[in-house]
Parts: structure tokens; sequence; C-alpha cells
């Protein structure tokens, strides 16, 4: 198997092209400025009370409704630079930069695939775009490149044999994974999933790590579910997680996000705790009476996943997002073609490479992490709701597979077996569907 080298040499292009990553993403934070929106509100309330009072509570109350991972990250920069959200974006803009040099790390020894990756996200708009926003994207996709280079580079898998030496990393990789389920709770799945993924490689994960890796988590995540059971009465990491699960799951469900739920189905519990067990209780009761519709939005949510860059276009660069007097399509017409092509262009392009690139990337940690990560995002989200926000932690991924093919084109290209062509454009056919769809829905 292809393994990294333990100790890897950085040529000096690689620091240029974190340069280049850090200039660009600074000087779009300090010459487009923007207010800050939806989310981004909460947030940065949420940020500057855990900064200035250190409890976390909205609005004097105790909450667990987001999940505490980005606004403790945030109140960090809060408590040092005072309440100014520009100082989170230039953070960003440091912390996705870092995920450029993650990327070069992650192809290791493949150094040209490195330079190409790290050159690609270097470059790309979205990546940009999302490090001025107050939204957990940017720092979340940093920690899970940090937790694949982990996972590749810390010879955890079993042909490391028993090496005690592997123990930091189990544990630091739990660690990691724990961080990530702090940012977003859908990757509690990750620390399953990955010891499957090993399977995938014909491999396995000694008990021993996976012990570690879960004694990792427990000592990042666990404190935050006794906090929440002591002050909340429920052993989560958020309460949002019921009224998520209800936004996908009821008669007026779109697939995306919505605020139309239907009244009777709205828990009148005032508690964060028991509201959100009282919305999993009508979610998962209109799921066992509508089995068949819950299958076909399941469908409808994962390909909103897959859908175009235009919702983060709009809330980016439109005047005025938060208008509820125009529709949203109204709103994507409202923005030059040219932006949206600039953005939503590159997107395309490394779906589409990037999805023929994994399926001739050799089967190593890379492409079985990355099975792991889209395994547990398609499930999530076929059954809570979709949306184009949610995938961008699988782009570095794309990019890392695009990469594979610039590299070498003649190579990516003998590499195409029948099967695999026939496979492409299965999957080229459902992409480009996905995306008419949303434009002929735009255009009307």
């Amino acid at each position: 198997m292809d393994r990294a080298a333990s100790g890897t040499r950085f040529p000096s292009v690689i620091w240029l092209i974190v340069a280049v990553a850090l200039a660009l993403r600074i000087g779009f934070a300090l010459f487009a400025p923007r207010a800050l929106f939806s989310d981004e509100v909460e947030y940065d309330r949420l940020a500057w009370t855990l900064a200035t009072t250190g409890a976390y509570s909205d609005e004097g109350h105790p909450t667990a409704y987001r999940p505490v991972g980005y606004p403790a990250f945030a109140a960090g920069i809060y408590r040092v630079a005072g309440h100014d959200p520009m100082a989170i974006r230039l953070a960003q803009a440091g912390v996705d930069a870092c995920s450029v040099l993650l990327l070069y790390l992650l192809a290791a020894p493949r150094r040209r695939v490195g330079l190409w990756a790290a050159g690609i996200w270097a470059l790309y708009p979205s990546a940009v775009t999302y490090t001025r926003l107050l939204m957990p994207e940017t720092v979340f996709t940093a920690v899970l490149l940090g937790a694949a280079v982990l996972a590749r580079r810390g010879g955890l898998w079993s042909d490391a044999g028993a090496d005690a030496r592997a123990w930091g990393p189990a544990l630091g990789l739990g660690m990691l994974l724990g961080c990530l389920a702090l940012l977003k709770p859908a990757a509690i799945l990750l620390a399953a999933a990955l010891p499957l993924a090993a399977i995938l490689m014909r491999e396995r994960l000694p008990a021993a790590r996976v012990g570690l890796i879960a004694l990792g988590w427990l000592l990042v995540a666990g404190p935050w579910m006794v906090r929440n059971q002591v002050v909340l009465g429920a052993p989560t990491l958020a309460t949002n997680t019921g009224a998520n699960l209800l936004i996908g799951n009821n008669p007026n469900a779109t697939g995306g996000y919505t605020a139309d739920v239907p009244e009777g189905m709205v828990s009148r519990a005032g508690a964060e705790g028991p509201a959100s067990s009282a919305a999993i209780g009508a979610a998962a009761r209109y799921i066992r009476e509508h089995p068949a519709r819950f299958v076909l939005m399941g469908v409808a949510k994962v390909a909103r996943v897959f859908g175009t860059e235009g919702e983060m276009i709009v809330v980016s660069f439109h005047e005025n997002p938060g208008n509820r007097t125009t529709r949203l399509r109204e709103k994507y017409r409202a923005l030059p073609a040219w932006l949206h092509l600039l953005v939503s262009g590159p997107y395309a392009l490394l779906m589409l490479l990037g999805s023929l690139g994994f399926l001739i990337y050799p089967r190593d940690e890379v492409r079985a992490t990355f099975l792991a990560v889209l395994g547990c995002w398609l499930a999530t989200h076929f059954v809570f709701f979709g949306g184009s926000r949610f995938h961008f932690p699988l782009m570095p991924f794309f990019a890392l597979f695009t990469a594979g093919v610039l590299a070498d084109p003649a190579g990516a290209v003998r590499a195409l077996a029948p099967r695999r062509i026939a496979a492409t454009a299965v999957i080229w056919l459902g992409l480009l569907s996905i995306w008419a769809a949303e434009i002929a829905t735009i255009s009307t």
C-alpha cells in the first residue's frame, strides 16, 4: 500500500500556494464586507455571550440548541480581539489556508497530486467565500482534513502490527472526531464509520485502537453531553435535533430547510430538551405513517446536497438576502450570471472530474475515509433535510481526486475500464440532472 513517509519534506512551492490562499481570503474579507445574516447572527450572539460571561446561554437562558463547537471557536477570538466579526473572518482565512497544507499532506507521497490539490483549494471560489461567513463550514472542514491526515499517516491500520506508538494517533483521531461532533453533530457517525471504512480497504482497525478512538471522542464530547444532561435534562450534542428532524419529515416538507411545519406537530414545551424529544416523536410518527414518502423525500434531500452554489451565492452577495418579500429564485436572478458561473462553475468541474478521479484513485486510507464521510453525510441528510451548503466538507476530497486526474491525464485515461466508464456516466448523469432541474426551477 502506498504510504507517506513519516517525515514529509515541504517544497518551497507549497508555501507559495499557502501564501496565495491566505492573501486571497484576507483580501476578500477586508475588501468585500457584508452584514451578518440568519444563522450568523445567532452564532455571533452565542460567541459573544460565551466570551464575556463564560456561560453558554442565549438571552439569559442556558442552551444547547446550537452545538458548542463553533461558538466556542468564535468566543476564543472575541476574547482576544473584542466583538469584531472581522477578526473571525481573518482567523478563518488562516484556518482555510491550513486546509491547503493539509490537502498536500493527505496526498503524500504523491507530491504532484498534492501540489495540484493544494493549488485547486487555494483558488477555489467557494472556499474563499465561506471564510467570510460566520458559519462552521470552514473550521469543520479543516478539522476533518486533519482527522483524515492522521488516519492516513498515524499508523492506525492493521499492517502497523502491534506498534505501541499507534496509541497516540488513535487517541488523537478520537479527539478530532469529538471536535467534529461538537461542530456538527452529524459527525458522530464518523466514529463508527471509520472502522467500517477500514474493511473497505480489506483491513481492520485493531480493537484496542478502536477503544482509544472512542476514549478520545469521549474526552472531548463527553463533558459537553454531561453538561447538557445536568443543565437541560438531555445528554445530547445539540437540542436542535428534533427541530431539524421535523423540518425534513412533515406534510409540508420540501427536502430543504423550511419553517413551514404544521402547527399541530410543533411542541409547546418550553425547555429545549423536552421540546426536542417531542419533535423527534412527532417526526418519527410521521415517518411510520408515510414510509413511501419518507423514502422519496429522502432522495430529494440528498439531491439538494449536490445542488449548485446558488444558495451560498445569494447569502454572500445579495444586497438583502433576508428580505422575505422576495422569493429565493428572484434573488438568484438578481445576481449577475458571471457571478454564478465564477462560483458554481468550478464547483461543477470539481464534482465531475472528482467523481472520475475517485473511481481511479488508489484503494487507500484517503479513499476509505472519503467513503466514510460521504456515507455519513448521505445517511444524515436522507433522514433530516438537504441543502447545498452541506456538500462543502466533501469538496476538499473532490479537489484531491480531481488533482489525481490533472496530475496524470494519460494515466487517468488508461485506468478507464468499461465498468468505471459506466459508473462515471451514471454519476455525471445524476449530477447534470440535479443542476438542470435547479436551473429550470430558478428560471421559471
